[in-house]
């Protein structure tokens, strides 16, 4: 028996389901296979609603939740958003969307979807997390899986592979979310997604089919019904009521534990008397059965029928037999596959059929038994293993495979050999083209090795077992019985294996209860050989339980109705020959009705009935009425006539007449069997007087002379079959000839028109998929536009809307005003329009945004001079290229009026001149500045202002390339003697004012008199001069005092350190006479040493200060400020607030120097015993005082002498970006102050300074 290796098994031609649980209200339709549950409910369906839920719990967010994987493909989308809209956005699950879509197109699933449910809508991106209450939809040519709770994605197959991502993503959850798995087909062609529904069955989880009526195409779910794999069918509003009812139900934490919980005695009569009824009606006792499992499968069937307790389910099932049934269909599910675990296949081929065939008798059939076959695949896949094995050879060898079930829809649909094209999806096309044959809706196993197998009812744990296998097949079966059951079939295995026989058993399947019995031949495969044992080890067998006698169905000919009236014809034949007993066979001889006593020439036979014409006459006349059909059939009428026949002990004569009916002499004609002249048998009168001379008593004679006449009558019917045979065998020598050749001929046909169906039937439903989108989407146009149409209409602001080829399509009533538009006007020309604004060449600056793609703006004026400003914008659709344009008028008339004062109270001149340089106007900043009138600027040259100041050679040829080439002038300096205001030095800007589309082009001059800044920057080029001088005073200052630090190195520490030496020399030469004074004087040199270091720290801080670098600024001023107090005797406060810890190095060290510099000229200069150092920072600066309260000084009258110390203060502020206050007055003290700015002032532009 076929199961997938890694979910549960099923014992007996199903599977004991490990799997959560439905409750459905009272009018669903509770189903697990296509026919509907009529049976009643209990009365107290209501109570046990609210019993059950009081019991439930919201489900919790850190403990797993279920993910639902919904299959969908034409159809699916109607489906659902239907679902979606009545399921609540609350559940605690995650859905995943698996939908055939097109490869080629964008899919806008999430965002149609996404209008329909409070849940977020995800398209799926490789690694995503899978988390509760969103809904996840596949993306186009992808497949899509899950791994450890997180979605996977890999590129669609191409090529042969088919595409089934329906079952790949369903198969893939089943085996990561096991019981926490729930499967649903929506609407769609073909098969996919059975086989994925089957594995989350496997595994406990719960499935969902979507009903036919709701269906727009119930192909897929229907194939999955079909296949028994499905717990409820609704339609999709139903579907997801149900599943949000589920969420909440207690009996989904029962699903998932891993032992049944502990039962009352109450409970386990009620366990009793349910395995009592399940053994009478179907011969099946699961008391040896593992008891959680087949407690799930209960509990499942309580949660369908509202019942409570136990003993309330065993009264319901000893009143209701139908669930008896139910029950017991409802433990067995059809989990299996072809050629599950590949591996497990190979060694067969590779080894144990080898070793079997090498074992042999010639003439020796193959015996192979696979028990709980389920339907059929595990089977077929070893035939077809067996057959790929023997190759050309498997016609000539015997091969007898039985297969056993104890359910027998199981058995009739193995036995039948009809797949679904899912469940044949991992197939190889060879082995499709060579095992199978194409019918509707699927595959079927060929004849040839459908005869290999022979079905049976068995039930392996009761019923005796078959004998002389060299092959047993048992696979995921035994991991469903107690220990003591798989100790008796293991010995029931034994017992049926040949000495050298295999047995084949699941991965997670052992022979641990038996393990004497066999001995490991593979461990991968798991193959176990017999081992010899000695005593009997099965010692008793149940008798086989009495067969179960049907009813036959009548003969397909009975039920074929007549292409014509045959009764009539037939009668007609019968009435011209005087109405003599007859009857009327097909080509078959079935006898289709009778006509007259007939009973004189038929004798049916014992045993099974039959309309069979050569069982229901009698023996003497069948070979007669044989030869007559079959002569007619070449000649047309034929008749026997005397032919003899035994009744009653009498010999009786009849003359047999077979006329075909109608003439027709076809292969498919009926014909009309005629008995005539019967009479008895009377000798004439040469016999009568030749027997009386011989002996009048002798009955030998007549025995004799009857059987010539038979022996004459057989030797003309062995001749005509002789005849008969003959011709048939040369017909059907030439017809396989043809049938051979035309068979080859169809089968690459229909190879070809396979994989052409295949594809048409994928691209159907992406096809159809698509147009599903579609539709929404045109929906959504449909929406827009109408939204579009109300907004034009609603809006104030005057908008026209033009197509690529300039014609109106829409406008809003406001242009209809302005432009004088009426709707008539939809569909012309915008360059027909004559409009109240002076715009004459509107379609040429409509053309042009077209073409350059680019927006254009332009000021206009209406017939009564009231400004506008025009914008026209190209827009774009779907694939980038410009569909048209947008065309907006606002009202700027105040704006426009405001901007001309504002122009007009600028201080800086302007000027606007043509395309011929001529001036347009000027503001009054230029008439003041230049002190000349309107008449004589207006409406001339340029170069004709004044006395010919700016007809300058340059700026004639800057002007040109600006009306030109659409240059710009920057910053142009005009220097010259201007009348009336004498010599000044200009800078001028200037660029083009040109608008687009309408021809017009003029340039704005900008005129700024920077006499006064030319000044200033002569001066500042003099204070720079100062500063650099100062610069080099200051470079010779650093090297004077480097020179002084040298010296003072050489005079304060070389001789200390010379002398510390020579005493050092001193002591080494008393150690080893004197170590006493020796001593002595070495604690005087460590005391000197001390004193030396100490200088040189000192000195050192004073040169670099380390603290600031390790500490920071405060840190190293405070240390500052307390040796200088130490130092002279001064009072010295010091705070710090906010400082960053953050400060630039530079910052830093410029402060500290600051602070070194200011205390240093207090001590020389102010005489303070007081002084406050405050450093203070906030976002923008830090602030540096420095605070005596001495003598003071004039600040004014020191300025001309000041020293180094000040000016090096005041470069260290400047270089850093901040400035350098002192204020002080006679006797009143002095403050230093330090301003530097922690950000650098971006406020001022480049444009503003660029003259300066």
């Amino acid at each position: 028996m076929a199961k997938k290796e890694s979910g549960p098994g099923r014992p007996q031609g199903g599977q004991l389901l490990l799997q959560k649980g439905t409750g459905p209200s009272d009018e669903e339709v509770l189903t697990t296979s296509p026919e509907k549950n009529k049976e009643t409910r209990s009365t107290d369906a209501s109570a046990a609603e609210s019993a059950l839920t009081a019991q439930a719990a919201e489900p919790s967010a850190s403990k797993p939740f279920p993910i639902v994987g919904i299959g969908a493909s034409a159809g699916g989308l109607e489906a659902f958003t239907a679902f979606l809209k009545a399921l609540p956005a609350d559940t605690g699950m995650a859905f995943v969307l698996i939908q055939h879509m097109d490869p080629t197109h964008e899919s806008m699933l999430n965002r149609l979807l996404a209008k329909d449910t409070a849940m977020n809508v995800t398209q799926i991106v490789d690694g995503m997390d899978v988390e509760p209450n969103r809904v996840y939809v596949i993306a186009p040519n992808t497949e899509a899986t899950i791994r450890g709770g997180l979605l996977k994605l890999m590129i669609r197959p191409t090529g042969s592979i088919r595409h089934t991502p329906i079952d790949t993503f369903l198969c893939s959850l089943a085996e990561d979310q096991k019981t926490k798995a729930i499967g649903i087909i929506l609407s769609g062609i073909g098969s996919d997604g059975t086989k994925g529904l089957q594995a989350i069955k496997a595994e406990g989880g719960i499935t969902f089919a979507q009903d036919e009526a709701s269906a727009k195409y119930p192909a897929m779910p229907l194939t999955a019904v079909a296949a028994g794999c499905v717990d409820l069918v609704l339609p999709p509003e139903r579907l997801a009521r149900e599943l949000a009812r589920l969420i909440r139900h207690p009996y989904l934490e029962i699903a998932a534990e891993a032992v049944a919980p502990e039962t009352s005695p109450v409970e386990n009569g009620g366990l009793r008397k349910i395995f009592r009824l399940l053994r009478t009606a179907t011969g099946v006792d699961f008391a040896n059965y593992k008891q959680t499992t087949v407690r799930r499968r209960i509990a499942r069937r309580m949660l369908v029928r509202r019942c409570d307790t136990l003993p309330d389910y065993a009264k319901y099932v000893g009143e209701h037999p139908d669930e008896v049934k139910a029950l017991f269909e409802d433990a067995l599910i059809h989990v299996t596959g072809f050629f599950r675990d590949p591996g497990a296949f190979e060694y067969l081929k590779t080894s144990v059929f080898p070793q079997i065939f090498s074992l042999l008798e010639p003439g020796e059939p193959v015996r192979i038994w696979v028990p709980g076959c389920s339907r059929g695949e595990e089977v077929h896949s070893i035939a077809m293993a067996l057959s790929e094995f023997l190759g050309d050879s498997a016609a000539q060898t015997r091969i007898q495979i039985f297969a056993t079930d104890i359910s027998d829809k199981d058995i009739q649909k193995a036995r039948a050999a009809v797949y679904s094209e899912s469940l044949t999806a991992d197939l190889s096309r060879e082995q499709l083209r060579r095992f199978f044959t194409k019918i509707e809706g699927g595959y079927q196993i060929i004849k040839e090795l459908r005869e290999l197998c022979v079905f049976a009812r068995h039930d392996v744990t009761r019923d005796p077992p078959f004998s002389r296998m060299d092959l047993i097949s048992c696979r995921n079966l035994l991991i469903y019985f107690t220990t003591p059951l798989q100790r008796k079939v293991l010995g029931y295995f034994h017992y049926a294996l040949k000495p050298t026989g295999f047995l084949l058993l699941g991965k997670s399947e052992s022979v641990g209860a038996a393990p004497a019995l066999f001995s490991l031949s593979d461990r991968r495969a798991n193959v176990y050989t017999r081992v010899m044992s000695p005593g009997q080890v099965v010692t008793e067998f149940r008798a086989a339980a009495e067969p179960e006698f049907k009813t036959m169905a009548p003969a397909a000919a009975l039920l074929q109705p007549p292409a014509f009236d045959l009764r009539k014809e037939a009668e007609r034949i019968v009435l011209e020959r005087y109405a003599p007993p007859a009857l009327v066979v097909d080509p078959s001889l079935q006898v289709l009705f009778f006509q007259g006593d007939t009973s004189p020439f038929l004798k049916p036979a014992l045993g099974e009935a039959s309309f069979s014409l050569l069982k229901l006459a009698r023996p003497d006349l069948m070979l007669q009425i044989r030869a007559a059909v079959q002569k007619a059939k070449r000649s047309g009428a034929a008749r026997r006539e005397n032919v003899c026949f035994k009744r009653d002990g009498e010999s009786i004569l009849v003359d047999v007449e077979v006329v075909p009916i109608a003439g027709r002499l076809t292969k498919d004609s009926d014909f009309v069997v005629l008995f005539q002249n019967l009479r008895r048998q009377v000798p004439d009168k040469k016999q009568r007087s030749k027997v009386e001379r011989i002996s009048r008593s002798s009955e030998q004679a007549k025995e004799i002379q009857q059987l010539e006449r038979e022996l004459v009558a057989t030797q003309e019917n062995l001749r005509a079959l002789v005849e008969d045979q003959e011709a048939a065998s040369e017909e059907l020598r030439a017809a396989n000839e043809e049938i051979l050749s035309s068979n080859e001929e169809l089968q690459s046909t229909n190879e070809e028109l396979e994989t052409a169906k295949e594809e048409l039937q994928s691209s159907n439903e992406e096809l159809t998929t698509l147009n599903d989108e579609l539709q929404s989407r045109n929906l959504e146009l449909t929406q827009t536009a109408g939204e579009l149409n109300n907004l034009l209409n609603t809006v104030e602001v005057p908008i026209v809307i033009l197509g690529a080829d300039r014609r109106i399509r829409r406008f809003t009533p406001s242009a209809a005003k302005l432009l004088n538009l009426i709707a008539a006007d939809a569909g012309r020309p915008i360059g027909q329009i004559r409009s109240n604004l002076d715009l004459p060449d509107l379609d040429q600056m409509a053309s042009g945004v077209i073409r350059t793609e680019r927006p254009v703006e332009a000021e206009v004026r209406d017939q009564n001079g009231y400004w506008y400003l025009l914008r026209m914008r190209p827009y774009r659709i779907g694939n980038d290229e410009v569909e048209g344009l947008l065309i907006s008028i606002s009202d700027i008339n105040d704006a426009k009026q405001l901007s001309s004062a504002i122009v007009g109270a600028m201080g800086e001149s302007l000027l606007v001149l043509d395309s011929q340089l001529r001036v347009v106007s000027a503001n009054r900043a230029f008439y003041q500045i230049f002190q000349v009138k309107h008449e004589e600027t207006e409406n001339r040259s340029l170069y004709e202002l004044g006395q010919g100041q700016w007809n300058i050679p340059r700026l004639r040829e800057l002007l040109e390339r600006v009306v030109r080439e659409k240059n710009e002038i920057i910053n142009f300096e005009v220097e010259q003697e201007f009348p009336k205001i004498g010599r000044k030095t200009m800078l001028l800007n200037a660029r083009e004012l040109h608008q687009e589309g309408l021809g017009l082009q003029k340039v704005l001059l900008a005129i700024e008199d920077i006499t006064a800044r030319k000044r200033a920057e002569a001066e500042l080029y003099l204070s720079k001069r100062e500063l650099q001088m100062l610069s080099a005073r200051l470079l010779v200052s650093a090297e004077n005092e480097k020179k002084n630090l040298a010296r003072e190195l050489h005079d304060a520490f070389g001789q200390k350190l010379a002398l510390l030496n020579l005493r050092l020399a001193e002591i080494a030469l008393l150690i080893p006479a004197q170590p006493d004074v020796a001593a002595e004087k070495l604690r005087n040199c460590q005391e000197e040493f001390g004193n030396v270091a100490r200088e040189i720290q000192d000195f050192a801080r004073v040169l670099h200060p380390a603290t600031l670098r390790e500490m920071g600024l405060a840190a190293a001023l405070r240390a500052e400020c307390k040796s200088y107090a130490s130092q002279n005797g001064t009072v010295v406060n010091f705070s710090a607030e906010n400082i960053p810890k953050d400060l630039p190095e530079e910052i830093g060290l410029c402060l500290y120097r600051v602070t070194q510099e200011a205390l240093q000229n207090i001590w020389k200069h102010a005489e303070s015993k007081k002084v406050d150092v405050t450093v203070k920072a906030s976002d923008q600066a830090i602030d540096l005082k420095v605070e005596d309260f001495g003598k003071g000084f004039d600040v004014e009258s020191a300025k001309p002498r000041e020293g180094l110390g000040l000016i090096s203060m005041q470069e260290r502020v400047r270089l850093v970006g901040g400035s350098l206050v002192f204020k002080s007055k006679a006797a009143h003290g002095t403050v230093v102050e330090a301003l530097i700015p922690l950000k650098k002032d971006s406020d001022e532009s480049p444009a503003s300074s660029a003259g300066r």
